[in-house]
């Protein structure tokens, strides 16, 4: 089998899906606000608005504190580069970007144009990742698919790499 030709796809700092996350928060703030308003049987209008805002906001930004842990944005590139795939993190202001090797990466969701990747580094941990086409561009994003198609999951060790009896 051959490997799929090098390639590198540029990402995008994850902003919509964190501020869905967040968006999610809220509802589900708001919604547990309105349950216990039913549930305590509160009267005044005011006061069940004011405590279903309160949730709501309340809920949001805890949920983007979520989202910043879940889907760090630094993300400024995937690469693959015929033998193995690394994460490349843009740099802090004034400073140089970090390369991480990636040892294991799954892809967890896949709606055609929209992937979500879960990149295992060699060093350890983990770290969930989106790829939109319209940020990889288009001759990039079908050289990422054939490469995430063919060379997804654990490295593959070669037979040189088994011990010997």
């Amino acid at each position: 089998m051959q490997a799929a030709p090098a390639i590198s796809a540029d990402l995008d700092d994850g902003r919509p899906e964190r501020v869905l996350i967040s968006l999610l928060h809220a509802l589900t703030g708001v919604a547990v606000a309105a349950w216990a308003e039913g549930l305590l049987e509160v009267t005044s209008s005011v006061q069940g608005m004011i405590v279903a805002v309160v949730a709501g906001v309340a809920s949001a930004l805890l949920g983007a504190g979520l989202a910043r842990l879940a889907l760090p944005g630094n993300a400024q590139c995937l690469r693959w580069d015929g033998q193995a795939w690394s994460l490349v993190l843009r740099a802090p202001v004034g400073g140089l970007g970090v390369e991480i090797a990636v040892a294991h990466l799954v892809v967890s969701i896949d709606l055609g144009p929209w992937l979500l990747l879960r990149a295992y580094a060699a060093a350890g941990g983990s770290r969930w990742q989106v790829a939109r086409a319209s940020c990889v561009g288009d001759a990039a994003w079908h050289g990422l698919r054939v490469a995430l198609k063919a060379h997804t999951g654990r490295a593959q060790s070669s037979p040189a790499d088994q011990p010997q009896p």
